[in-house]
């Protein structure tokens, strides 16, 4: 619930919102506005403390000049967040709301207010006014509203104060009824090493990538081949490095029968594959490929 000191709702004042009122809410806390999640009157100091115990804020309006020449002496907002404190508030409940767009007269260094008018063909222009303080103390004055124990929230007008006011209203109840929010980490890497991925990408730079690009074999025959090759080297020749050579890929794709020579046959290779491989070295009819390693002396 929202509920107001009465003299926002005085005549002539630039600002209105159909709430409660309180004749007692700014004496006893230096608050224009309490905003609460809790739906019980605020007619009493009693029951304003009760509301402050469950988690309203209290929210000091000053708009324009006002906020400006608030900031200095001790009767302004300074004596505002004395009172907001006294009646059990913490920092996070004290707040200035302000609004207005100040800066500073280069000539003189006072604060200059500016209020923004936005024009038919969406254009913003500002009407401003002059201050009596200087720019460097009201940025001080902010500055350590904070550091005694506030929040200063400046808008830009003051006609956004009635939506900024129900969506505190908004906040305050969602967060008191889920007081917990779970926060999950953002994972370093994806997948993390403790997750095994669906399907792991691996990319071919072996004797493959020249097999599979021969005409009617494709990745599928070359990784058959390769792996059928790979598991008899592992078995006949465990002194050596069990990966396939290119040379050793093509003289096995090129056997008529691999059966008569001891071979195990390959899943996916049949007849006609081996003799579209054989066309493309070429090799004729009888004829075989043979692999030859030979090692020639340096010359001395």
């Amino acid at each position: 619930m929202i509920i107001q000191d009465s003299t926002e709702n005085r005549s002539g004042s630039r600002f209105h919102l159909d709430v409660p009122e309180s004749t007692s809410l700014e004496a006893l806390t230096g608050a224009d506005f309490l905003v609460s999640p809790g739906e019980f009157p605020a007619s009493s100091e009693g029951l304003i403390r009760r509301h402050v115990a469950e988690g309203a804020v209290l929210v000091q309006r000053k708009s324009l000049r006002d906020l400006v020449e608030s900031c200095t002496g001790d009767a302004g907002i300074k004596a505002s967040l004395a009172r907001m404190h006294a009646i059990g508030a913490q920092w996070w409940q004290c707040i200035l709301l302000g609004s207005g767009v100040f800066m500073p007269d280069v000539k003189t260094g006072l604060v200059k207010v500016g209020t923004p008018n936005l024009r038919n063909n969406g254009t913003i222009s500002f009407h401003w006014q002059d201050t009596t303080v200087q720019y460097e103390a009201f940025s001080s004055a902010l500055d350590r509203f904070p550091m005694r124990g506030g929040i200063v929230r400046i808008l830009s007008c003051d006609d956004e104060i009635p939506g900024w006011l129900l969506n505190m209203e908004r906040s305050l109840k969602l967060l008191k009824e889920q007081p917990v929010c779970e926060l999950y980490p953002e994972l370093e890497r994806f997948p993390p090493e403790d997750c095994d991925p669906y399907q792991e990408m691996k990319e071919i730079v072996d004797a493959r990538t020249v097999l599979a690009a021969l005409h009617g074999i494709g990745k599928i025959k070359a990784s058959a081949l390769w792996e059928v090759v790979r598991d008899w080297n592992t078995v006949h020749r465990p002194w050596t490095d069990a990966t396939p050579t290119l040379g050793q890929l093509l003289a096995w794709a090129t056997i008529d029968d691999p059966g008569t020579m001891g071979l195990p046959d390959v899943p996916f290779w049949g007849p006609k594959t081996r003799e579209t491989v054989r066309e493309q070295i070429p090799l004729e009819e009888g004829q075989v490929l043979q692999v030859v390693q030979i090692t020639i002396p340096e010359e001395e």
